[in-house]
């Protein structure tokens, strides 16, 4: 934090009456004044209006060593009520509580030497007590460790763009985690001066040749450095980071179950739910699958066994267009197996899970709504591009509960106990369907059930979501996915345990992934589009908290249908609000994207 001068008497011409400070101050104390004293100065040269601060400091409970040193931040600067928030302590820094009832002096200085922080609250707020309210929901979990922080060493196998990274790094950095990257020559993580949180680079040939897991180890060993861990984030990279932690004897999940989850097709066979599949690897395979009977209805999905999200999945309803998915996804252009399976109806689902020791320590369950292939009120019926996901899920509590516990096992019976886990699944003979009444939304259909709902699993992820469902989940929940996989990693498990806490009910709001479309390719001429959409609806904006175009002037968009951008949308009014805003916010969004000349 850069502050005024200390040593100046005169400020935007306000006189500024500065005390001699005793000597002897400890640095929380120091930060505090210092915090107390950039406060005096906006209300002294009436900043933005105001002419009064009120100002909290946050006093320790317990002793012991602040979670993250930015933990403070991480869990209110997000908050309507709070314009600023700071820690007076780092990582390594012993706190002793503040315990009045048993003699602790009251007076100023002998209170801030003892503080962990401090927030500013926003002028608008009426009410002290509401704000303490709020602390209350977002600060009520053991984000004080009464062990003594020591700095680990964790390898990150794989470099992604900035945007990706950038989240990571930055939990690595507030964790106290010095990191090590191994990954392919070129990448703009090599350069020096990068991140305070990554020690090194290594480059190795990153390809997938059955030899990676080898070079990851070899080169580690190489290096000589001991670790305390290996994890990635990368899903063509897990079997190979879990062969290379066996070697280097480092903590990782069974092989197996690795392997397993990597490959939609053997995880299809062990848990169908009720959904049948077969796999080929070209057209001539299909040909002999269909003459064996094991075609016996439309509609069906086509995916490859291996790959990114949504990456080569289609939808097909004859057995023309069968025939084209499989050789559009035949190995010799994708390099993997081919699924064939039943389409299920039902609402779809994304299940988010982080356990210790087989046990939920936190869960959330989203709603992701019908794809561009399912529904028709927008473009793009033709791919499996994401529309809308909504937090938290409008399922009744007896189908959460049920998506909960059957995928819980699933995860426990594969070998996964301790982690973060992203799983895709479908509920089946559910009493709600999507409706587009009043606008699409998950709603009861009203239909008599003859079955029990059931879960059935699409893809299991053995990381944290993807990076949208990153921002959303620490925005609503407080919960940072990123984080949590690192510490894993590093078994870690008294801060594992303590970030894996959410804020209370009443500080969660409804939020939404908003999944901005291209329906052809073409070049991106202007600005961000979420730009753009501040500027002209300041209503819409206010609403959008993260979120843009992931294209820049000039960049070309080479195929189409494409995602080209989101937002990350909150609302303190309601499911139905978030929805509208967000049917909105489709129509108003302007893309600036010029068609190839043909």
């Amino acid at each position: 934090m850069s502050l005024p001068p200390k040593t100046d008497d005169s400020f935007h011409g306000q006189t500024i009456q500065i005390a001699e400070l005793p000597p002897g101050l400890n640095s929380q104390c120091s930060s505090a004044l210092d915090f107390l004293d950039w406060a005096a100065r906006l209300v002294c040269v009436g900043s933005g209006g105001r002419h009064a601060a009120t100002i909290q400091i946050i006093l320790p409970a317990q002793d012991g060593c602040i979670v993250r040193a930015d933990i403070l931040r991480q869990r209110l600067v997000i908050s309507k009520s709070i314009e600023r928030v700071e820690e007076f302590v780092s990582l390594d820094q012993h706190m002793t509580a503040f315990q009045e009832s048993q003699g602790a002096s009251t007076d100023l200085l002998s209170i801030l030497s003892y503080a962990a922080g401090a927030i500013l609250e926003q002028q608008h707020v009426q009410s002290s007590p509401g704000v303490n309210q709020e602390l209350q929901a977002r600060l009520s979990f053991p984000w004080i460790c009464p062990a003594p922080w020591t700095p680990k060493r964790l390898v990150l196998v794989g470099c992604r763009p900035e945007v990706i990274m950038e989240k990571w790094l930055t939990a690595a950095f507030n964790l106290g985690i010095h990191i090590t990257i191994v990954g392919q020559h070129g990448r703009w993580l090599q350069h020096q001066g990068f991140c305070q949180s990554v020690e090194k680079y290594i480059d190795i040939d990153m390809e997938l040749d059955g030899g990676l897991a080898d070079r990851i180890a070899d080169a580690l060993i190489k290096d000589g450095t001991a670790y305390d861990g290996i994890t990635t984030f990368t899903d063509t990279y897990f079997v190979d980071v879990a062969r290379a932690a066996i070697r280097l004897k480092l903590p990782t999940a069974p092989l197996s179950a690795v392997e397993t989850a990597v490959d939609k097709y053997k995880t299809r066979s062990l848990f169908p739910g009720d959904c049948n599949s077969f796999q080929v690897d070209s057209s001539a395979e299909l040909r002999q699958s269909m003459s064996d009977g094991l075609v016996t209805a439309y509609p069906l999905i086509v995916k490859p066994s291996q790959g990114w999200a949504s990456e080569g999945v289609s939808k097909v309803t004859n057995e023309a267009e069968l025939f084209a998915a499989v050789a559009a996804l035949e190995p010799a252009k994708h390099g993997t197996h081919i699924v064939i399976e039943t389409y299920l109806d039902g609402p779809e689902v994304d299940a988010n899970f982080v356990l210790q020791d087989g046990k939920i320590l936190f869960y959330e369950l989203v709603d992701d709504f019908p794809c561009t292939s399912e529904r028709d009120d927008l473009p793009g019926q033709e791919n499996f591009l994401e529309t809308e996901m909504l937090y938290p899920s409008n399922l009744p509590p007896n189908e959460s509960d049920i998506i909960r516990d059957e995928l819980r096992s699933m995860l426990v019976k594969l070998g996964f106990h301790t982690g973060v886990f992203h799983l895709e699944a479908r509920i089946t003979n559910s009493s709600m369907a999507y409706t587009s009444a009043n606008g699409v939304d998950l709603r009861p259909h009203g239909k008599q059930l003859t079955k029990a709902p059931t879960a059935t699993l699409l893809e299991i992820n053995q990381r944290a979501p993807g990076i949208m469902a990153q921002y959303i989940t620490a925005f609503k929940s407080g919960v940072d996915w990123t984080a949590l996989q690192l510490l894993a990693a590093l078994k870690d498990t008294v801060r594992f345990t303590a970030l894996a806490h959410e804020y209370a009910p009443e500080a969660q709001p409804i939020t939404a992934i908003v999944f901005i479309n291209t329906e052809f390719p073409g070049t991106y001429n202007g600005e961000c589009f979420a730009v753009d959409l501040k500027r002209r609806r300041p209503d819409l904006g206010a609403m959008v908290y993260q979120g843009g175009s992931y294209y820049h002037y000039t960049n070309p968009i080479a195929t189409a249908p494409n995602l080209v951008g989101h937002l990350l949308v909150s609302s303190d009014k309601g499911r139905k609000h978030i929805l509208a805003a967000a049917k909105e916010m489709r129509r108003e969004i302007r893309l600036p994207i010029t068609p190839f000349r043909a």
